[in-house]
């Protein structure tokens, strides 16, 4: 176990921990919501071709943060614009997501993600010695 001569010293370690656990969530996190997104893609569609976006389409911010604080955000990028239709890329992930539209796939993709990332967490932050 460290050994601590000053508050600054037990902050510096604390943020080096939350640091650490912080970038294992940015990873995992991303790597759920791609194997998720990915696992979308169930049947052939019929009236339209797919692009493959959706299952590239998760991305992370990265880790953020100073002070007594640090972020990490897993979102879908909705930066891509489909030339296949007139749809936007929000309606197109949300159609998706919710089953709706005759897209042709498993929906609950990102919902799925979002269930998952508690467990990613606390085992991220337990991983470097942080408790409940």
């Amino acid at each position: 176990m460290a050994t601590y001569t000053s508050a600054s010293a037990i902050k510096a370690a604390i943020r080096q921990k939350a640091n650490q656990a912080m970038q294992e969530v940015s990873r995992k996190g991303l790597e759920t919501a791609q194997k998720n997104n990915v696992g979308f893609y169930t049947g052939s569609p019929k009236v339209y071709q797919r692009t493959g976006q959706l299952g590239n389409s998760p991305a992370t911010s990265g880790v953020s943060g100073g002070g007594s604080s640090i972020s990490t955000e897993i979102y879908l990028d909705d930066s891509y614009s489909y030339t296949t239709g007139t749809w936007s890329t929000n309606q197109v992930l949300n159609a998706a997501e919710y089953g709706t539209a005759n897209l042709v796939g498993s929906p609950g993709f990102w919902a799925k993600t979002v269930e998952e990332m508690s467990d990613i967490i606390e085992n991220a932050f337990t991983s470097v010695g942080f408790t409940k």
